[in-house]
Order: C-alpha cells, then structure tokens, then sequence
C-alpha cells in the first residue's frame, strides 16, 4: 500500500502508470512480478480485507462505502461473491441502524488517516470480528477483518460461568477455604451473617496452626495429608463451641492440586439434632411396632406382589423372619391358604381402579396352623402421578374371626329359639316394639301387620301401676345393659291383663335398643290361685281340726277342772288349787296349739296380699302375745317372688319371731325386708340374752335347722349372729336370678 497523500489513486491507475512510465522492457516485467506477487499475497492472506471508498454527503458524513478490491478470504468470510463495485448499504441494508458506528470510524479512518483497531458484532452477517483499518489515500480506507465469533462466544460463556460460580459461592452456606500443602490460607470465602465471618486478613497468608484452635488445626492438617496423598475427599467431624453453645461442624478437605486442597467446612448442628430426633423418632416407632400387632410392609406393584420391607414384629405375629418375605418374591403369595389364593389375586385387580383395597384370608403361620389375617393395603404414586408400589398393613384378626362365627352360631341358636315359640322375645326402644316373634304376639293379641305398622307400644300396654317397675328397668339398662327380671302385666288388644315375667339386655346404647324375654304366667297364676284356693280350704279344715280336736278339747278340760275347783274351794282349798292347777297347764297346751295353728297358715296369709303384708299380719299377731315391741321396715322397692320362695322367706319370719319370743326374752325385735338388683333379704334381730350359737341348746335347736332347710330349699343363704347376753341376728339372703332361674325351670 502507498503511504498517505492527496488526490485519488486506484489500484488499476497505479498499475498502468508504472506500465506506461517504464521506460525499460525489464523494468515492466519486474514490475508485473511485483504486482503478481502482491495479488497472490492478497488473496492468500487468511483474514479478510478490503479496500474501500468512502462516500461523504454535503456536511462531510459518512453515508456509505464502495468496495474498490477484496480477497477471497473476505468473500468467504461475509458468505458473499462478487463484492467489487458495490456499495455497503446495498450488501448491508441495516448498516445504518444496527452499525452506524462502524461507517463513523471507517469514515474517520478514510478522512483523518489515523489507523484504527475494533471488535463489533455486524448485525448483518451475524458475526462478532476483530477489524484493522488505515487510510492508504485520503477518502480511502483499508479494513483487514477477522471472524472471532467463537472467541467471543467463549469468553460470555466464561464470564457467564464466572457469574454464576459467584453467585454460588456467595450462596453456599459453607465456610471455603483453599490451603497448600503446607496448611497456609491462599483464599477465603466465609457466607454473609455466618457466625465463622472473619476478616481474610485474619486467614489470608497465614498457618491453620496459627488461626484455628488446636482441637481443629491437628485434624486439619491430618486431613490435608490425607487428601494429597490420596487423591480424594476426605471428611471429618468435631465441636466448637461458639455464642456459649456447642455446635457441630462437617469438613470435607477436596483435592485441587498435588499442593492444594479446598475445605468445604459446614455448620451441621442442626442436622444432628435432626438425625438425633430421626433416630429418637425410630427408636419409638420400633417400639410401637413392636408393641402394636399390626404389621406393616411395603410390596411390588404386580407379578406375585413380593414385599420389599416387612416390620420386624412380624416374627412375633406369625413366626417368621422379615427376610423370609424380602428374600422370597413368591414368600407372600405361596403362603397364602391355597381356597383363598385365587380369590386374594382377583381381588388386587382392584387397586389399579381405586388405588385402595382391603381383604380377609388365611396365612400359614410357621408353627403350620393357618391364621386370618386382615390386610389394608393403597397404592404409592410418584409426583407425576405413577403407581410406584404398594404399602398396607397386616392384622392377625383369627380371634375375631372365631368370635363372628361364634356369634352366628349364636344368632342361630337364637332364631331357632325365636322360631321356636318357647318364649316371647321381643327387641325394643323407649318409644316402641320393633321386632318381635309369633308368641310375643299370641300373648298380646297383636297381628305382625300391626308390629310392622309401629301400632304396638309397650308403654300404652303397660297399666299404670307398673310405671315404677318399667322405670327401675330403664335404669338398670343404663347403668349396667341389663335388667333383673320382674313381674308385671301387659294389657292384651281386647282388653284383660296378661301377667308376665320380663328380662331385658340392652343392645345398641346409642339407640337404646334391647331385646326382652317374657314368660306368659297366666296359667301359672291360674294354678296358683287354684293351689292357694285349695290350700285356703285345707288350712281351714285344718284348723277346724285342730280347734275340735285340740284348742276344744283343753277349753272343755278347762272349764271342768274349773267348776270342780270352784265346787270344793270351800270344803278342799288344796284340792281347789290342784283342779285350778291343771287348769292352767291346760291353757297353756291350748295356748301352744293355737301358736302352732297360726304358723301353719302361710298360705293364707299369702292368700290375702303380697310378703310383706303377710310379715306385717305375723307380726301383729305376735305382737298381740308378748310385751316385746315388734316393729317392721322394708328397704328398696318390694318386687313379686315365686311363691316357693315368699313361703319360705314367711315361714323362717315366723319361726324367728317364735324362737325369740320363746327363747330371748327381749324387749325389742326388729323385722327388715329388704330389696335390690340382686337379692331379697329378711333380717330378724332382737335384744334378748342370747346364745353361742355353736354350742349344745337345750331348747330351740329344731327351730334353726327348719329356718335352714327353708333356706336350703329355695336357694337361700342363712346366718345367725348371737352372743351371750347381747341378743340374736338371723339374716336370709335370697338371689333374685336363682329364683328366676328356678321359675324358667318350673
């Protein structure tokens, strides 16, 4: 190129003066030697060049440039041919828009002369290129260009990594520190607000044996050796105590060089608070497994279900070890009992629609004895919502299994009961029958179409007198499920009284439903009633006996020695006292008579009400014949007995009230009657002289032993308390179930 000057030269002037002005034939030929040597020069050249006119407007501004020569280099470089001749924004037309600055400095270049060198991305071609430029003439310029898009496409994605491994670093929460074989700090990174933030001048320059406390330098620098040594990570825990609390920190020393290692130094307190309480929280739920007996496992989605992981309590369960099942694919499925086994896998074809199934089958226990298990099992899916696989839980539910067919055997036996028409059953609520069978029914008149139309209610069949009773019922339910079975009566649909004998259990408390027995007592009252009729008709013929055979008899002997004493009491005085005398011996066997004929009328007394008017009926008459004050009371509400049993508990009051009077001597005699849930007692007690009752009697001995064959008889217990001088206690308990039982039995 031609240094600087003014005025315009080509390149093909230059060539034709220097053809025409030589004025040797060799002189041109060394001059087209030359010019061949610079066009081969040219178009070898790798980087693109040009040469270039610059076109000015009126103020002098660039506006545009012609290329006046290019190589192929250029050609190749801008992927465009045949360039000599044409205009910039022709080959460019966003040259103005997207890359007036490079038209600012070719045309400063081309009017100044003061070369120029620049990197610029031209829009146009879409590449980034590293341009020389120089002015050989004054409005000229030469541009020698250079592709240097991949450079400059490395270097962004050098700075942008740079960025972000800054920013990572300035994110990471880790303490960094890069050190040399010899343990002195080369760099430092501590995070903001990290309670480990010291200045770099602290580390930077200096040994981890001058800055850190021995407790860390030592495994420091053992971990630098290591590391080198190795050539891998090495990691290490210890404590430090900062802000007055001990902290846990991880180092994993990294190798970067044979001479350099980086330490990644970590606060890890809060994870080994975390691992302590995970492993806290294992060592619970070990222990709830192996306390509870649900076992619980994790399975495979299909093919023979195998399980992947079985709680260890599963041994306790069913005797085998976990790796039994997790060794075993087919472990689960060959065990299972081989009638259910095609039932269990059709049933798993469930999980695919509902994700969740629950089943009963039996599995063989080790100890070769089939056990029922009740297994729950749901299916795992992942984020994107894939089945992944199955976990459930087993329950060893054998006991129930044999409870439930226990139950059905039961229910069974109480259809069969039911259908049998023995007894009326009945279930019920506080406000209505609800179910009952054919002989409930007969007993009340009803018709099954007026049970299945709610029209039986057994409050509306009750008379009102037996509202206490029904209460003391409802009460019992509550407070136990069941009641003591009582009398009382339902009103049949035409109207007449049906006595019954009722019991009750309750069955759903919630809705207070329960089912009652009842025993239709109408022929046994009808029976009673003409058995106390006959008995009443017997007593009186019996006492008709005894007062003509007996209390007639010692009257008429009476009254003979009497008129005899009175004939001779004025010519014999001892004769008279002698008649008078056998008189009063007299009087007293007829006295003893008429004591013995007024116990032997139970059935008559019974006859006229319930036991404890009877009581009080012995009672006055008793009290009638002694000077002793005889007094009466009755605990509870009184409820009716079987009649064997009222006979008994009146015969054992008369014969007490007879020993005492006959016996004790006392002053007082106090007779209770008392009723509750479980028995019937009767307390006899007086404040006579007493006796031991162990040892030899001579009177009164017979009255004991019937008062206990009476107990003996009906299912009673019999007591007696009694000591010299401090009076005598009889007490008779009688329970209410035996007593039912008994009547069922009758």
């Amino acid at each position: 190129m031609q240094p600087y000057h003014e005025g315009h030269t080509d390149m093909a002037t230059l060539k034709k003066n220097r053809a025409i002005g030589g004025p040797r034939k060799g002189a041109r030929q060394a001059l087209r030697e030359s010019e061949e040597r610079y066009r081969l020069l040219f178009q070898g050249m790798l980087e693109g060049v040009a040469y270039c006119k610059v076109i000015y407007d009126d103020q002098g501004r660039p506006i545009d440039w012609v290329f006046v020569e290019v190589n192929r280099a250029l050609e190749q470089l801008l992927g465009m041919t045949n360039l000599v001749g044409k205009r910039a924004i022709q080959l460019f037309p966003g040259l103005k828009e997207s890359d007036a600055e490079l038209l600012e400095i070719y045309g400063r270049v081309a009017r100044t002369g003061q070369p120029g060198e620049f990197e610029g991305y031209v829009a146009d071609v879409g590449m980034w290129l590293r341009i020389s430029a120089f002015s050989p003439a004054k409005g000229y310029f030469v541009a020698i260009g250079e592709n240097i898009t991949e450079r400059k496409r490395a270097e962004q994605a050098l700075r942008i990594s740079e960025e972000q491994n800054r920013a990572l670093v300035s994110a990471v929460p880790d303490l960094l520190f890069r050190v040399n074989r010899q343990g002195i700090f080369l760099d430092y990174h501590a995070p903001p607000g990290s309670m480990l933030y010291a200045p770099p001048e602290a580390f930077l320059g200096k040994t981890m044996t001058e800055v850190l406390p021995p407790a860390v330098a030592e495994p420091a620098m053992k971990a630098v050796e290591l590391c080198l040594g190795s050539g891998e990570s090495v990691k290490f825990e210890y404590p430090l105590t900062l802000e007055n609390r001990e902290r846990v920190f991880e180092d994993r020393t990294i190798p970067l060089s044979d001479q350099e290692v980086l330490f990644v130094i970590r606060d890890i307190t809060d994870r080994k608070q975390a691992e302590e309480a995970l492993r806290a929280s294992q060592a619970r739920l070990d222990f709830l497994l192996s306390s509870t007996p649900a076992v619980i496992y994790s399975a495979k989605l299909g093919g023979d279900y195998g399980a992947t992981f079985i709680s260890a309590n599963i041994t306790a369960q069913l005797g085998y070890e976990p790796s039994d099942f997790t060794s075993d694919s087919a472990f689960w499925i060959n065990h299972i009992h081989p009638q259910d086994r095609d039932r269990v896998l059709a049933g798993l074809e469930h999980l695919s629609v509902g994700g969740f199934y629950a089943h009963d089958y039996r599995f063989l226990h080790k100890d070769g004895n089939y056990r029922w298990m009740r297994d729950e099992m749901r299916v795992v899916r992942d984020s994107a919502g894939h089945q992944v696989e199955l976990v459930g839980y087993w329950i060893d539910i054998t006991e129930r299994k044999r409870a439930e067919e226990a139950l059905q055997e039961s229910e069974q036996r109480f259809r069969r009961l039911s259908e049998a028409n023995i007894l009326g059953i009945m279930t019920a609520n506080l406000h209505a029958i609800t179910a009952a069978n054919d002989e409930f029914l007969r007993m009340v008149g009803y018709t099954r179409e007026d049970l299945e139309g709610g029209r039986i209610n057994w409050r509306d069949m009750t008379p009102p007198e037996f509202a206490k009773l029904d209460r003391r019922a409802l009460a019992q339910l509550r407070a136990r499920g069941w009641c003591t079975p009582f009398e009382k009566e339902f009103v049949h649909k035409d109207g007449h009284r049906v006595p019954i004998l009722i019991g009750a259990s309750l069955v759903d408390r919630e809705a207070f439903t329960s089912i009652c027995f009842v025993l239709d007592l109408t022929e046994r009252k009808r029976l009673e009633q003409e058995n106390r009729r006959a008995a009443v008709l017997a007593e009186r013929n019996r006492l008709a006996r005894d007062v003509h055979d007996n209390l007639a008899q010692g009257l008429t002997g009476i009254v003979l020695h009497l008129e005899g004493a009175e004939e001779v009491l004025d010519t014999s005085p001892r004769e008279a006292r002698k008649r008078i005398a056998k008189a009063r011996d007299l009087a007293r066997t007829s006295l003893e008579e008429a004591r013995r004929s007024l116990l032997e009328m139970r059935s008559a007394l019974l006859e006229c009400g319930d036991l404890v008017s009877a009581v009080k009926q012995v009672i006055n008459a008793f009290g009638d014949a002694t000077s002793a004050h005889v007094a009466l009371s009755v605990r509870g509400s009184p409820q009716p007995l079987p009649v064997p049993a009222e006979e008994a508990l009146l015969r054992i009051a008369q014969e007490g009230l007879q020993n005492a009077v006959r016996h004790a001597n006392p002053s007082q005699i106090r007779v209770e009657l008392g009723y509750d849930d479980a028995t019937v007692s009767l307390r006899i007690e007086d404040n006579g002289k007493g006796f031991r009752p162990n040892g030899r009697r001579k009177t009164g001995g017979l009255g004991l032993s019937f008062m206990k064959e009476r107990c003996a008889e009906v299912g009673a217990r019999f007591d007696i308390q009694s000591h010299p001088g401090k009076g005598t206690c009889v007490t008779v308990r009688l329970p209410v179930e035996a007593g039912f039982r008994r009547k069922l039995r009758q």
